[in-house]
């Protein structure tokens, strides 16, 4: 039975078609948090030889030049807190992992 604008089978497609939609708007978000997590990485790879030893967290030393190569390779400033942080986990590994 249907009512006056009421059709169970167009709703339905259109919700199906709706998580479709969803789905692959999930699907994009998690590839360019993949991306964005190994360009990150990448950075932090190129970067770490430049940098002073390790400590607890990035020394000033180390803030300047992690902040003079992101603007010379034309990251945004997001971007360098991430890297930061990837640096301040580089240096939270044992030594033996630290690649040096």
């Amino acid at each position: 039975m249907q009512t006056l604008g009421y059709d169970p089978y167009e709703q339905e497609q259109r919700r199906q078609a709706q998580m479709a939609e969803e789905a692959e708007q999930t699907r994009l978000e998690a590839i360019e948090i993949r991306v964005q997590a190994d360009q990150v990485q990448r950075y932090v790879d190129a970067i770490a030889p430049h940098l002073e030893p390790c400590h607890a967290a990035p020394t000033r030393e180390n803030r300047q030049i992690i902040e003079a190569y992101m603007r010379e390779q034309g990251v945004p400033e997001p971007i360098w807190v991430q890297v930061r942080e990837g640096v301040r986990n580089l240096c939270r590994r044992p030594k033996g992992e630290r690649g040096r």
